[in-house]
């Protein structure tokens, strides 16, 4: 361990400001470079932990819910609800709601 000039042990800070300030042939030098990030979202079913294909939006009891499914649970939901979309009046869109472009329908 280096010491000062009385012996005593240097402390990290004393070590580190007798450093050179320019660095020497061979030195590693640091510089701010930009970086590449990738994000990546993946979608899992809700019901079975699955990888999903897709979010399902739907409204009931005046709120609208998102859930993600794979394409077995999007056909067995489709499935599920074809009767009562085949009698249902379609209703105007309450300003709340959100338009997502993801919801029950044909090829949606």
């Amino acid at each position: 361990m280096a010491t000062g000039s009385g012996g005593e042990p240097r402390s990290d800070h004393e070590r580190i400001s007798h450093l050179p300030e320019t660095p020497t042939a061979g030195a590693l030098q640091l510089f701010d470079t930009p970086s590449t990030t990738e994000t990546t979202t993946r979608l899992i079913d809700d019901l079975d932990g699955s990888d999903a294909q897709r979010t399902v939006t739907f409204a009931w009891g005046g709120r609208t819910y998102e859930v993600d499914l794979n394409k077995k649970n999007v056909a067995a939901f489709e499935k599920t609800m074809k009767p009562y979309l085949m009698v249902a009046r379609s209703a105007e869109r309450l300003r709340s709601c959100r338009v997502a472009g993801r919801g029950l329908g044909p090829g949606g």
